[in-house]
């Protein structure tokens, strides 16, 4: 019997991909800090997706509904201004 590990490696990749943006975008080219702003925006994105997902079929109580859905407007909006800053600094 083999065992799926498809999520596993989704799971280790977007680890990596968030890794190395964050590290990229300490880089002194600044086009490279812009492309890895905008991949981790693109993370926050997918990432506020699945939340707003999980809230939509899971049905979570009201508190926590509340906690997830503030986690990812803020993620957004944080990663949002980041690049605002990058690109009109």
């Amino acid at each position: 019997m083999s065992v799926d590990r498809t999520g596993i490696v989704e799971f280790v990749t977007a680890g990596i991909s968030v890794i190395a943006c964050t590290l990229l975008r300490e880089s002194s080219n600044r086009i490279l800090k812009i492309a890895s702003q905008c991949g981790l925006l693109l993370y926050a994105i997918i990432s506020s997706v699945f939340i707003f997902m999980l809230i939509a079929v899971g049905y979570p109580t009201a508190a926590v509904a509340i906690v997830l859905f503030v986690t990812g407007i803020i993620n957004i909006t944080f990663s949002t201004i980041d690049l605002c800053k990058l690109l009109f600094d």
